[in-house]
């Protein structure tokens, strides 16, 4: 049996992206809109910027800055300058956004939820210490 690891967790990352997608999809979101809103949400008692996000889920700049702008243009978020640098921007999620997050959050905590079940606590440990190994390997490399 030929088993890697990038490959598997490639594997189920997809499996795991589909499902929220179904839910997403419904707000003519995709899973990583999605997920970028949730943070702005979650994150709202703070100044959030693009760089933010881009630590956050690991992405490149340029990915980001495309996904910001359609989140934009369809009404969920807005950036404004700050006043002590006009190059920075904050991201805010607007109304449309909370209101989405209020309707979908049930069902992507219900997901999450049927997910860490399927696992004993036990596993679950081993598994963050293993993906937290694997994760700091690959950023030292």
């Amino acid at each position: 049996m030929d088993r890697r690891i990038g490959k598997d967790i490639h594997k189920v990352s997809n499996k795991i992206r589909r499902q929220i997608d179904q839910i997403a999809s419904k707000y003519d979101l995709t899973h990583s809109q999605y997920a970028i809103i949730v943070y702005i949400i979650k994150n709202k008692d703070r100044d959030v910027f693009q760089r933010d996000i881009e630590d956050e889920f690991s992405i490149r700049r340029s990915s980001v800055s495309a996904i910001l702008s359609h989140l934009e243009k369809k009404g969920y978020i807005e950036r404004n300058p700050v006043l002590h640098d006009a190059r920075l921007k904050k991201i805010t999620a607007t109304s449309k956004a909370e209101k989405v997050m209020a309707e979908s959050m049930g069902k992507i905590a219900s997901f999450e939820n049927k997910l860490m079940k399927s696992v004993t606590s036990e596993d679950l440990k081993i598994f963050y210490k293993v993906l937290d190994k694997l994760s700091e390997f690959v950023d030292e490399n």
